[in-house]
């Protein structure tokens, strides 16, 4: 999550810029469940980053935490 948020973080110039560029990996990166044909269910946004799938409420808890990481 770290490594991610630094990432994301070294690219933008501004933290609108880092907000857009977090929502953006989450949206293009982490695919739907239901989509996916994937029957698991993430709860967490670390299971949702290592697995790369879940459903709106995993991605969001996934964009929340980067936030996070990313303003402290």
């Amino acid at each position: 999550m770290v490594a991610l948020t630094r990432e994301l973080r070294g690219g933008a110039a501004s933290d609108e810029e880092f907000a857009r560029a977090a929502f953006e990996w989450v949206r293009d990166e982490v695919a739907h469940s239901f989509d996916a044909g994937d029957t698991r269910v993430m709860l967490t946004a670390a299971e949702t980053l290592e697995h790369g799938v879940g459903l709106c409420h995993a991605a969001s808890h996934l964009l929340v935490a980067v936030s996070r990481v990313g303003v402290a």
